[in-house]
Protein backbone atom coordinates (compact mmCIF):
# COMPACT_ATOMS: atom_id res chain seq x y z
CA UNK A 1 0.00 0.00 0.00
CA UNK A 2 0.98 3.42 -0.73
CA UNK A 3 0.20 5.99 2.28
CA UNK A 4 1.01 10.09 1.61
CA UNK A 5 0.58 12.28 4.04
CA UNK A 6 -0.04 16.27 4.25
CA UNK A 7 0.41 18.25 7.02
CA UNK A 8 -1.04 21.97 6.12
CA UNK A 9 -0.79 25.23 8.43
CA UNK A 10 -3.46 27.43 7.80
CA UNK A 11 -4.47 31.45 8.70
CA UNK A 12 -5.90 31.74 11.26
CA UNK A 13 -8.94 33.56 9.29
CA UNK A 14 -9.71 30.98 7.05
CA UNK A 15 -9.78 27.94 9.06
CA UNK A 16 -13.71 27.58 8.74
CA UNK A 17 -13.66 27.56 4.65
CA UNK A 18 -10.65 25.45 4.91
CA UNK A 19 -11.99 22.90 7.41
CA UNK A 20 -14.92 22.70 4.30
CA UNK A 21 -12.61 22.41 1.80
CA UNK A 22 -10.70 19.73 3.42
CA UNK A 23 -13.60 17.61 4.32
CA UNK A 24 -14.84 17.71 0.43
CA UNK A 25 -11.94 17.01 -1.45
CA UNK A 26 -11.70 13.69 0.97
CA UNK A 27 -15.05 12.79 0.42
CA UNK A 28 -14.87 13.08 -3.78
CA UNK A 29 -11.24 11.51 -3.68
CA UNK A 30 -13.20 8.48 -2.08
CA UNK A 31 -16.29 8.67 -4.51
CA UNK A 32 -14.18 9.05 -7.44
CA UNK A 33 -10.77 7.84 -7.56
CA UNK A 34 -11.24 3.66 -7.71
CA UNK A 35 -7.39 3.30 -5.86
CA UNK A 36 -7.86 5.41 -2.96
CA UNK A 37 -9.22 3.22 0.06
CA UNK A 38 -8.44 5.73 2.58
CA UNK A 39 -8.67 9.68 3.29
CA UNK A 40 -8.53 11.02 6.58
CA UNK A 41 -9.10 14.41 7.44
CA UNK A 42 -7.61 15.48 11.30
CA UNK A 43 -7.04 18.62 13.01
CA UNK A 44 -5.19 19.13 15.91
CA UNK A 45 -7.44 19.79 18.79
CA UNK A 46 -5.60 22.75 20.51
CA UNK A 47 -4.85 24.06 17.18
CA UNK A 48 -7.38 24.18 14.61
CA UNK A 49 -4.51 26.02 11.81
CA UNK A 50 -2.87 22.81 12.04
CA UNK A 51 -4.02 19.90 9.46
CA UNK A 52 -2.85 16.71 8.95
CA UNK A 53 -4.66 14.14 5.99
CA UNK A 54 -3.39 10.59 5.82
CA UNK A 55 -4.35 9.05 2.63
CA UNK A 56 -4.27 5.39 1.45
CA UNK A 57 -3.55 4.34 -2.02
CA UNK A 58 -3.23 0.91 -3.69
CA UNK A 59 -0.36 1.85 -5.66
CA UNK A 60 1.71 5.13 -6.47
CA UNK A 61 0.41 5.18 -9.75
CA UNK A 62 -2.93 5.51 -7.74
CA UNK A 63 -1.64 8.27 -5.75
CA UNK A 64 0.10 10.29 -9.33
CA UNK A 65 -3.47 10.10 -10.58
CA UNK A 66 -4.55 11.34 -7.44
CA UNK A 67 -2.31 14.00 -8.09
CA UNK A 68 -3.25 15.29 -11.80
CA UNK A 69 -7.44 14.66 -10.93
CA UNK A 70 -9.70 17.63 -11.51
CA UNK A 71 -10.37 17.57 -8.44
CA UNK A 72 -7.22 17.99 -6.59
CA UNK A 73 -5.98 20.38 -8.88
CA UNK A 74 -8.72 22.71 -7.86
CA UNK A 75 -8.59 22.10 -4.46
CA UNK A 76 -4.69 23.12 -4.65
CA UNK A 77 -5.79 26.24 -6.72
CA UNK A 78 -8.20 27.12 -4.13
CA UNK A 79 -6.40 27.12 -0.80
CA UNK A 80 -2.83 27.78 -1.75
CA UNK A 81 -3.57 31.23 -0.41
CA UNK A 82 -5.14 30.38 2.82
CA UNK A 83 -2.11 27.80 3.83
CA UNK A 84 0.87 29.29 5.54
CA UNK A 85 3.17 26.01 5.39
CA UNK A 86 2.22 22.01 3.77
CA UNK A 87 4.72 19.51 3.94
CA UNK A 88 3.84 16.12 1.97
CA UNK A 89 5.14 12.72 3.00
CA UNK A 90 5.11 9.49 0.94
CA UNK A 91 5.54 6.21 2.56
CA UNK A 92 5.21 2.55 1.76
CA UNK A 93 2.75 0.44 4.38
CA UNK A 94 3.86 -2.26 5.98
CA UNK A 95 1.28 -5.07 5.63
CA UNK A 96 0.41 -6.50 9.64
CA UNK A 97 1.59 -9.77 10.55
CA UNK A 98 -0.79 -12.59 11.02
CA UNK A 99 -2.35 -13.48 13.91
CA UNK A 100 -1.25 -16.10 15.80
Amino acid sequence: MFVATVTFEVDSENQAIFYNAAMKQAEITLEREVGCMQFDVCFYPNRKSICFMYQVYETQAAYDHHLISDHYVTFDQITAPWVASRRVEVWERAEPLPQI
